[in-house]
């Protein structure tokens, strides 16, 4: 999490520096919200989706999305998703229980022609409103002498001019106050004023009503159809709304190692926004050389929410729950502050140092972390400057499947066992008892800073345990193999069906099945090419490139033999493109009781 926690502080600061309104939350996203081109694109409103056939897909589906991201933050440390706690629901709930402050003083909608103090029964202006503007018009023309006056003020002048300036000035002034004396008297000010101000203050209610009407018709009408998933709050419209199409909106950001270790040491003393039990991994990720990503703030804007509803002037409910107190961010209020902008990222690389091996990286005994995300087990490499670096799963049934979540575990069993064994190598050394409190902590969520682990030499932690290797370190993360390690080198050769050719970057997703536990996410090279180890096993495979069909292929390994598959896809117009969710910009509401 160390370099993903760098990351987030990289794109707050960014946030911040360009933006201003003290009630701006930035939230860290501490797992892993990944969300594909067409699950976004479900949620703009109809006449913005360039591609109609997904529009009537899965109302259910757009109704799911749009509950996540519009999850109300319940701390003040991250942001999650939260179904249960989402935006539309709560402020529906708090539009039913209003009662707008006025409405028992027997509100009446006034006309200014309906004034008896300002108009007659014939709707001629009264003899109180005529002096009213009589004397009004008299004292703004004496304030607007001497506004001109103070104009001519001159500190070059001599004294004696001086001395007449002021003396002037006195006189003017003497004269203003006169007028304002006239209009209060004899213009009948208080009077008028009081009328008018009644007439202004029903205008506003009424106003605020028609608001409330209007913001509470959306949620009325689905109630009274019962289709929760036509209603027109699932939409979100986007800014820049053309992010999924081109690169609008989106920026380059390169961080070298050093600027990494910068930021979470930054993130560490400042504590802004993230909780401090992430905060409190040391890992040392020592093969991470720096990142490079596409990174964009992407504001959700939604028709039916208003937050003039909480105008303080007229806004009353029936509650016990406080809306906000302006500063706490949890359940005990009803809404304390509210999503508005994701931080998205994509097309995610981490640059390695030279002293990793690709044996190490395509080992089938090894989970690649970079904070909640997971990467492919492939090494690749930039030709412009010779880099390897790695890149993140995008395959959504990838890491959702049952293969994945299961090797998880075992990677986290498989470190939790190794580090309560060097703290019993070490006990039995310095006849020291430890405690061990291990196991009450997911692995990536613990550090050991074991004086065994420092002195030991590669060959001999090899030489106790392989897993040993990778115990600092959330890159390389090891599982208990459960499977062969040994297996069939298989090369897969992806071709276009039209010119034959070798399709690049074909993402080919390989799941196991029947009890097989082997999961992999590998892409072809510019030959559309590529070479894996598979144990012995029945798999489906995924194949999934831009602007191609995808295909879904069952394939069985009968033995360790060397083993080359040859396939075709057709040309379409799809595009498989995933943003994960970095963090969320949140802003508060004040104090609303």
């Amino acid at each position: 999490m160390k370099y993903y926690i760098a990351l987030y502080q990289k794109l707050r600061d960014t946030y911040l520096s360009i933006n201003s309104n003290e009630n701006d939350l930035p939230l860290i996203c501490p797992t892993l919200t990944m969300y594909s081109k067409e699950e976004l694109e479900m949620l703009r409103p109809q006449s913005q989706i360039t591609d109609k056939s997904i529009i009537g897909e899965s109302l259910l589906k757009k109704e799911q999305i749009s509950n996540e991201l519009n999850s109300i933050p319940t701390s003040s440390s991250n942001w999650n998703v939260n179904p249960e706690n989402i935006l539309s629901e709560v402020y529906k709930n708090i539009l039913e229980s209003i009662q707008p402050i006025g409405l028992q003083d027997q509100f009446l909608k006034i006309d200014i022609k309906d004034s008896a103090v300002l108009f007659d029964s014939s709707q001629k202006p009264t003899k109180e409103y005529k002096a009213y503007l009589k004397y009004l018009v008299a004292y703004e023309k004496n304030l607007e002498v001497v506004q001109q006056h103070l104009e001519t003020f001159d500190s070059s002048a001599t004294d004696l001019k001086k001395t007449a300036w002021e003396d002037k000035l006195v006189v003017l002034g003497s004269k203003a106050k006169l007028a304002y004396a006239e209009l209060e008297v004899k213009g009948y000010k208080n009077v008028v004023e009081k009328a008018i101000n009644e007439i202004n203050n029903n205008t506003e209610l009424e106003k605020y009503l028609g608001l409330l009407e209007s913001t509470k018709s959306i949620f009325d009408i689905t109630k009274k159809t019962g289709v929760e998933t036509l209603a027109s709050y699932h939409n979100i419209d986007f800014s820049p709304y053309d992010f999924m199409v081109n690169e609008s909106g989106w920026n380059n950001l390169k961080i070298e190692k050093k600027e990494l270790d910068e930021l979470y040491l930054k993130a560490k003393q400042s504590a802004g926004g993230i909780p401090e039990e992430i905060l409190s991994l040391e890992y040392d990720e020592k093969y991470i050389k720096g990142i490079e990503l596409d990174y964009s703030f992407i504001h959700l804007k939604r028709s039916w929410f208003n937050k003039d509803i909480f105008n303080q002037k007229f806004f009353s409910h029936n509650n016990e729950k406080k809306v906000s107190d302006g500063q706490t961010i949890s359940n005990d209020f009803q809404l304390p502050a509210f999503p508005k902008i994701m931080i998205l990222m994509k097309n995610l690389k981490v640059d390695l140092e030279t002293n990793i091996l690709e044996s190490q990286i395509n080992a089938i005994n090894n989970m690649i972390h970079f904070g909640p995300l997971i990467l492919k087990n492939q090494m690749f490499v930039n030709k412009q400057n010779n880099t390897s670096f790695l890149k993140v799963i995008t395959n959504k049934e990838t890491l959702r499947s049952n293969q994945l979540q299961y090797l998880a575990r075992k990677s986290e069993t498989t470190t939790l066992e190794i580090q309560n064994e060097v703290a019993k190598e070490i006990s039995t050394e310095t006849n020291t008892p430890i405690k061990n409190t291990i196991s009450a902590t997911p692995v990536n969520m613990r550090t050991i800073n074991s004086p065994k682990l420092a002195t030991m030499k590669p060959l001999e932690m090899r030489a106790t345990n392989t897993a040993i290797l990778n115990v600092n370190t959330t890159l390389l993360t090891p599982i208990i193999a459960t499977f062969p390690i040994l297996g069939a080198r298989t090369t897969f050769t992806i071709n276009d069906s039209v010119s034959k050719k070798g399709i690049y970057k074909c993402s080919i997703s390989i799941k196991g099945k029947e009890g097989n536990n082997i999961v992999r996410e590998i892409e072809t090279n510019q030959e559309g090419t590529i070479s894996t180890m598979l144990p012995i096993g029945k798999y489906s495979l995924e194949l999934k490139c831009d602007f191609y069909t995808s295909k879904t292929i069952e394939i069985n390994i009968e033995n360790n033999n060397p083993l080359s598959l040859t396939y075709e896809l057709s040309r379409d117009i799809v595009e498989y493109k995933s943003y994960f969710l970095i963090g969320m910009i949140c802003e508060k509401l004040p104090l609303i009781n």
